[in-house]
């Protein structure tokens, strides 16, 4: 008997009465197969988020799960006192309702400051969006891919159904969704908020798939020196922040998350930029390649 006692944006699998064991979603499904797979999508559907807003002085101390009301509860805070800072710890959450924190942040023009954790959207719109950046030691920034990841496009251009950064199949009522009419036109929308966020905080977006292509690390930070490569700035983090060591203790902290310290090279500027200037094709599994030294015509990524 398999029992998933935890599933967060990370996962926690108990394979025994007295023995817990953290593994990836990939391991997981390897090990268990179809009833792994299936574990985990009735976990996910089991998930109830939850978060919580503390006011403190000029502060919002913030934990959990980011949701439209978590967007609403933040924006009378910062309506009707004078907050000047966000202090959180966030495994992520809803896309929309983090674009719209992100525009919130830099419209009022807000400080940020990450204990623990700020894993997917906030990472990619929560804390890119803030003034001032503070990592406290220890806790950690953590990006795994926004509405341009590759898996997303080879589902939208290619049809590919499995993804080829984690090994996830996507289940049927998924499919069925983005493949009708309304949910093509929903992701469409949403990527184009997405990009236009990024336009106007002037913030690069391959920031946040930078540790998926063209290798794919699982979730990701980086040292400041290569966040500001792409247009964040103003960061404030312990002098070895996202250097092998600092990984290494953040892991040993928290053993559900394997976060991999990455360096940013001008290779990765290269493949982003000729995926841009080139497009892609679909590759016979599905996968998407980049077009160079093609004759085949392109599929411009979206």
């Amino acid at each position: 008997m398999v029992n998933i006692i935890n599933l967060t944006a990370f996962s926690i699998f108990i394979f025994s009465p007295n023995v817990t064991e953290y593994v990836s979603y990939k391991e997981f499904i390897e090990k268990f197969g179809e009833e792994g797979f299936n574990l985990i999508r009735q976990a996910e559907r089991n998930h109830t988020q939850n978060y919580s807003i503390k006011p403190e002085e000029n502060s919002l101390i913030v934990v959990g799960d980011i949701t439209q009301s978590m967007y609403k509860d933040i924006l009378n805070h910062v309506i009707n006192n004078d907050i000047k800072r966000i202090i959180i710890t966030s495994p992520g959450g809803d896309i929309d309702a983090g674009i719209s924190i992100g525009y919130l942040i830099y419209k009022h023009k807000l400080d940020i400051e990450i204990i623990d954790y700020c894993i997917s959207s906030c990472a990619n719109y929560l804390f890119t969006a803030a003034i001032n950046k503070t990592i406290r030691d220890g806790a950690a920034v953590i990006w795994h891919g926004n509405t341009q990841q590759k898996d997303f496009r080879e589902f939208d251009l290619c049809g590919r159904t499995v993804s080829s950064l984690d090994g996830l199949p996507i289940d049927d009522e998924e499919i069925a969704e983005l493949s009708s009419p309304e949910g093509q036109h929903e992701w469409r929308t949403r990527q184009k908020r997405e990009h236009d966020f990024y336009q106007l905080i002037g913030v690069n977006d391959y920031i946040a798939r930078v540790g998926q292509e063209p290798k794919n690390y699982g979730d990701f930070t980086m040292p400041v020196k290569y966040m500001q490569q792409f247009g964040v700035t103003n960061i404030y983090a312990p002098k070895n922040y996202a250097e092998a060591d600092y990984c290494e203790s953040f892991n040993k902290l928290n053993p559900s998350i394997a976060l991999s310290c990455i360096s940013v090279s001008e290779t990765h500027f290269e493949y982003e930029n000729e995926r841009k200037m080139f497009g892609e094709r679909c590759a016979h599994d599905g996968t998407l390649i980049i077009n160079k030294n093609s004759d085949d015509l392109p599929i411009r990524s979206r």
